[in-house]
């Protein structure tokens, strides 16, 4: 059982915290889609063992309504078909209002949640008059451009039950799905219009991946289209796009060749010493291999690191992979989809040349063609 000054202290903590989230966040360019929502989840229920109930799945129903682009104002209603511990039936429900609040909705869907009901608890074996306190922690993840969400929540839910002493504090875990109700309106109210999912010009955005971190959703190419919907993934920066994602260029571009199924090895590509950090003069190298990449739209590829037989094997395994990461997270910010690459790493078990000479002395020329980054089509 949790203390009650501690609780309260808890709540007291909560809402401060979302004050501070309305004074820190903002909406920047994007305003707030205010559309009501409705989200129904599935939930289980641990209860307290002061509260004489047996632990059982629920549900819990909530209709909603941003206010701000840090707030959400909530109806909710919970109920759970309960056993007390003799395994006779009681309810456990309530209905109430509740907030959502959010450090930073665009950047990152983690919010904190606070919440107040009233209803029944059948506490020990007797169904009576009941309010409720929660405090919680969630999560939701956006999957169809129209908005519809994954919600998965937990929430500390302290019972205060009319004529009993005890506070006992529930835990609630819950997932489900959450959908906005009406047409999504553009985050940008001056492209109002435009058929453009974020309605925020391309043209206008600096070229950098600091703006997928600004948007609601996976947006590779920074045509301001979430990537599950966008149907030309590597629109060039610069480029207005439309509400598919595609613009006249893109659109009508010729088909490319297919890339070759030998792995293409990146010359001169290299790193520092015993390092995972790209040297300068391998940035050109990669600004082309990029190129290659976005006008072969679609085709999945792998970043494969390499090294020469130097060191232990499993430190040349590490730095090899650390190598391919590096160089795919580079690629990435020239604008090749993060979707269409993977990366690994190989060590020195694939070597192209002689580590060593026949007499046994140090090869290094072979060692150096030996460390290497390539590019492996998956067919």
């Amino acid at each position: 059982m949790v203390n009650k000054p501690n609780f309260k202290a808890s709540i007291f903590a909560l809402t401060t915290l979302g004050a501070s989230f309305g004074a820190a966040a903002t909406d920047g360019d994007f305003g707030n889609d205010k559309r009501f929502y409705v989200a129904a989840q599935a939930t289980y229920n641990y209860f307290d063992s002061d509260s004489n109930l047996a632990d059982k799945e629920g549900v819990t129903l909530t209709i909603g309504k941003p206010i701000f682009s840090w707030l959400d104002l909530e109806l909710q209603a919970f109920h759970v078909d309960a056993e007390d511990t003799a395994g006779i039936e009681t309810d456990y429900q309530g209905y109430g209002l509740a907030t959502r609040l959010y450090p930073g909705r665009y950047t990152m869907p983690f919010y904190a949640v606070l919440g107040y009901s009233i209803g029944d608890d059948g506490t020990l074996g007797a169904t009576e008059d009941a309010s409720f306190i929660d405090l919680g922690v969630g999560y939701t993840h956006a999957f169809t451009q129209h908005g519809s969400s994954i919600r998965a929540e937990y929430r500390a839910r302290r019972t205060d039950v009319d004529g009993i002493n005890i506070e006992p504090v529930n835990h609630i875990v819950a997932l489900g799905l959450e959908i906005p109700f009406g047409a999504s309106k553009p985050l940008n109210q001056s492209k109002q219009g435009t058929p453009n999912y974020r309605n925020v010009e391309v043209a206008q955005r600096p070229a950098t991946a600091s703006w997928n971190n600004q948007t609601p959703c996976a947006d590779a190419d920074f045509d301001g289209v979430c990537d599950f919907g966008d149907q030309c993934p590597n629109t060039p920066v610069g480029v207005e796009a439309d509400g598919q994602g595609c613009s006249p260029s893109t659109a009508a571009a010729p088909e490319a060749k297919p890339l070759p199924a030998e792995p293409m090895v990146l010359e001169g590509v290299e790193f520092e010493f015993n390092s995972d950090t790209l040297t300068t003069a391998s940035m050109p190298i990669l600004d082309r291999a990029a190129e290659t990449l976005r006008a072969h739209r679609g085709v999945p590829v792998e970043v494969a690191g390499h090294t020469d037989s130097k060191g232990s094997f499993t430190y040349n395994l590490n730095l090899s992979t650390l190598r391919a990461k590096a160089v795919k997270e580079y690629l990435v910010s020239k604008g090749v989809s993060v979707h269409r690459l993977s990366f690994k790493g190989y060590g020195e078990s694939n070597p192209i040349a002689d580590n060593q000479n026949a007499d046994g002395s140090d090869n290094p020329e072979g060692r150096a063609r030996n460390r290497r980054v390539e590019l492996r089509a998956q067919q």
